[in-house]
């Protein structure tokens, strides 16, 4: 998708400037390691792989089902203790 350019730091390392050039267009890094970073935006993930010879490879794919339902799950669960909390603060008359 996005190809190391010239514009590079001088210290950057070609995994480096191409997690820098998806940063760039809203991609955040979720896990970085020496030759491996992944990126996300929204529901889709990026792996930039840096191979031992110097090459760079982008993968991409769309979340899984289970990883989206349990991002469901998670606000739910927290508008759901949010709500009880309100609750027992009302009846206790904190909230009052």
């Amino acid at each position: 998708m996005f190809r190391t350019t010239h514009d590079e730091e001088p210290d950057e390392t070609p995994i480096e400037a191409t997690a820098r050039q998806y940063a760039r267009v809203g991609w955040s890094v979720t896990s970085r390691s020496p030759n491996r970073i992944t990126m996300m935006r929204g529901d889709r993930t990026a792996r930039i792989t840096a191979a031992p010879d110097g090459t760079i490879t982008v993968e991409g794919a769309e979340l899984k089902p289970f990883e989206v339902t349990g991002r469901q799950q998670a606000w739910l669960l927290l508008l759901v203790m949010l709500i009880a909390a309100f609750a027992v603060a009302w009846s206790i008359g904190w909230l009052r």
